[in-house]
């Protein structure tokens, strides 16, 4: 299935993400696919990909473009200041492959946010939305 294998390339293309690779931030040494489970502070800082829903805009034939969007998730505890590194870590990892290692056309941007919230530490999110863009074999996803 096309759509697994670029969630699975998208992870790894996420877990590279450590200052040993010209990053900011480490948070590439815990990433995940739609974790649902309560998190310890032990598991942060965690990256977490949840998949949206996908359409087909465009039809070719018996080729099909997909429009699948996800949302990048990052919670770790720190300040406001490492929240934003962690936001510019995950676009630049993106955007350093926006075909996600061949398997998209593209990547499109979308919304980003940050969170916090004091609760005897500080705990911080980060969310990105992306759109990506590929093409399948009409009626496969």
């Amino acid at each position: 299935m096309q759509r697994e294998t670029i969630i699975a390339a998208l992870l790894v293309q996420l877990g590279q993400i450590s200052t040993a690779n010209g990053y900011d931030t480490n948070i590439g040494a815990n990433v995940k696919s739609s974790y649902e489970y309560d998190i310890d502070d032990d598991e942060l800082p965690l990256v977490n990909v949840f998949e949206d829903g996908a359409s087909v805009p465009q039809s070719f034939g018996p080729e099909w473009l997909i429009s699948c969007p996800l949302r990048v998730d990052v919670i770790a505890i720190g300040t406001i200041a490492y929240a934003r590194q962690c936001l510019n870590d995950v676009l630049k990892a993106i955007g350093r492959d926006k075909t996600i290692g061949g398997y998209c056309e593209d990547t499109e941007p979308g919304d980003f946010e940050m969170f916090h919230e004091e609760s005897g530490k500080t705990y911080v999110a980060v969310t990105v939305g992306i759109t990506l863009k590929y093409m399948t074999d009409e009626w496969r996803i």
